[in-house]
């Protein structure tokens, strides 16, 4: 479950969060989004405001939480907007009850001083719209390699999704993931590509084969720094899908 084979879409915005130190080697694709803006100035002196001797004890650095971003954020909007709204009208502060129905006389304003003012907060700008929906947010895009959680990309409401992967770097790691391993490569005799050398039962493994495709496997291995194993498909098909949708021959070989 945890191999290069396969592919895993984290929904929560907390993957940044997560040690994932157990899964970077495996080659398993794992993305999620990231909401928290750590390129924000004020993201570190919240980090160290939070640290606490037990975490500095442990060495361990600390991280910050979606839901505490949000927190943090919705607590500066909310004072930014009450210190606007006390700076144009003088606001009276008294004790109000719990049972009352009769709303604050300044609560309609206090909304809309909110869904006016602009914030620059650990989840990026904080706007809202006539609805009072959060807008212009912006999610990055995150990527587990061998050396982490890597940003490849940002999301935002206007232009979508752009991919900022560096593809000579994703290359460059594809062949490294190459190195030392063993490959399985299904092929079916046709003359000149794959073909059965004449003393091939005197012969075994790699050896009893020749032909075009074989010289080609042999170089890019050597290229590449991988092993591989040559096996003939079984059913002698390159592979046909049937009525319920199933392939045989070497496409299903490559699918299994």
């Amino acid at each position: 479950m945890m191999s290069e084979y396969h592919n895993y879409f984290i929904t929560s915005l907390d993957l940044h969060t997560v040690d994932l130190e157990d899964f970077q080697y495996g080659g398993t694709n794992i993305t999620g989004f990231k909401l928290v803006d750590e390129d924000n100035p004020g993201y570190t002196d919240v980090l160290e405001t939070w640290r606490n001797p037990v975490l500095r004890a442990t060495g361990k650095e600390p991280t910050l939480t979606t839901e505490a971003a949000l927190l943090y954020d919705a607590t500066r909007l909310f004072s930014r907007a009450l210190t606007d709204l006390d700076r144009g009208q003088k606001i009276h502060i008294k004790s109000l009850s719990c049972d009352t129905e009769e709303p604050w006389p300044h609560g309609i304003s206090l909304i809309n001083y909110m869904r006016m003012i602009n914030v620059k907060g650990l989840t990026g700008d904080i706007k809202f719209d006539h609805h009072g929906f959060r807008s212009d947010f912006k999610l990055k895009v995150l990527e587990l390699t061998n050396d982490g959680l890597r940003e490849s990309g940002e999301w935002n409401i206007h232009t979508g999704l752009n991919m900022t992967t560096n593809y000579s770097r994703a290359n460059e790691e594809i062949i490294q993931s190459l190195k030392n391993k063993t490959l399985l490569a299904t092929t079916l005799i046709n003359a000149p590509y794959t073909m059965l050398k004449e003393n091939h039962e005197e012969l075994e493994g790699n050896e009893k084969y020749e032909g075009y495709c074989i010289d080609l496997l042999k170089e890019i291995s050597k290229i590449l720094g991988f092993r591989f194993l040559i096996k003939e498909v079984d059913d002698h098909k390159y592979g046909e899908k049937n009525d319920q949708g199933e392939w045989n021959g070497m496409i299903k070989e490559l699918i299994d």
